[in-house]
């Protein structure tokens, strides 16, 4: 492997690796040497690729808007207006239950954490957050248009609860996967939404 494919592979591994961290221990709860222990990095190699952690943590959320616009947008906005809803919802329960998207487990703890904060990565975090909730309540009006979602709902109210039921959903999961079951969860909001 070419030096430069090393060096941008090292990158990489880096913010999957702080993204896993960061969505399983928060962001305050884990350390550059706890990142740097992960990977067996030297810290000369993690500060050649980021400033500080906060400019890792950036890139890790840059990373997860486009994971999430591969994953879950592109499906979204291929599939017939009709249908978007439906896939919307079965591409984030398919992606939470796999074990390996840490996305919105890692969205829910940087919402909750940088909540109060007015640096660059908690807007960073609400300008993610803004972005989703226009998705779905592009998702929504698209729906409606369809006549697969109830035209009396508002989009704007019902993309927050949407979105923020199936985030406290996957928040709570973490504490005890029975109190709640993200398929049920999103059957429930099908069938009150649905005309």
């Amino acid at each position: 492997m070419a030096k430069g494919q090393r060096g941008s592979q090292t990158r990489d591994d880096i913010v999957l690796t702080a993204g896993r961290l960061f969505a399983l221990h928060g962001y305050y709860h884990t350390s550059t040497q706890d990142i740097l222990e992960a990977l067996s990095l030297s810290k000369g190699a993690f500060y050649y690729h980021f400033r500080s952690k906060e400019d890792l943590a950036l890139a890790v959320l840059g990373q997860l808007r486009s994971d999430y616009e591969t994953a879950v947008v592109a499906a979204v906005r291929s599939a017939e207006p009709a249908l978007r809803f439906e896939v919307m919802m079965d591409r984030i329960i398919e992606l939470n239950q796999s074990g390996q998207w840490y996305n919105c487990l890692l969205l829910s703890r940087l919402v909750l954490e940088r909540a109060q904060d007015k640096d660059r990565l908690s807007q960073q975090v609400r300008d993610i957050l803004n972005w989703m909730m226009d998705i779905w309540r592009e998702v929504i009006v698209d729906s409606q248009s369809a006549g697969t979602i109830q035209n009396e709902l508002d989009p704007d109210a019902l993309s927050g609860l949407i979105f923020t039921t199936l985030f406290g959903t996957v928040a709570c999961r973490e504490l005890d996967d029975h109190i709640v079951n993200l398929k049920q969860i999103a059957g429930q909001i099908k069938l009150l939404i649905t005309p």
